[in-house]
């Protein structure tokens, strides 16, 4: 007898699994849910934290915070398709060093 089981995952706990199976960073290597204003301002939090991290040089960071600062900006209008797209934006930023 076979049994077939069925798991349910949410999409940020699947985005986690793939992240890290695909060997990226599990914070923001895809596009996690921004639901609200507080996901949108913790995400732009993770973007910049990962930007840091990858060591770039001075004007890029530079760049990178100004696109975190208007990412902000759009969460606090409440903004949250236009700061997904600046999200992509900013992790092909990170990505492209």
């Amino acid at each position: 007898m076979v049994r077939q089981v069925t798991i349910f995952l949410s999409p940020r706990s699947l985005g986690l699994i793939l992240a890290l199976a695909l060997g990226g960073a599990p914070a923001v290597a895809l596009d996690l849910p921004i639901r609200t204003a507080q996901d949108c301002i913790r995400h732009a939090s993770e973007l910049a934290d990962a930007a840091e991290e990858k060591q770039l040089s001075e004007e890029k960071l530079d760049h990178i915070e100004d696109l975190v600062v208007r990412m902000e900006a759009y969460c606090d209008a409440n903004q949250l398709d236009e700061a997904r797209a600046l999200a992509r934006d900013i992790r092909a930023e990170i990505d492209a060093e």
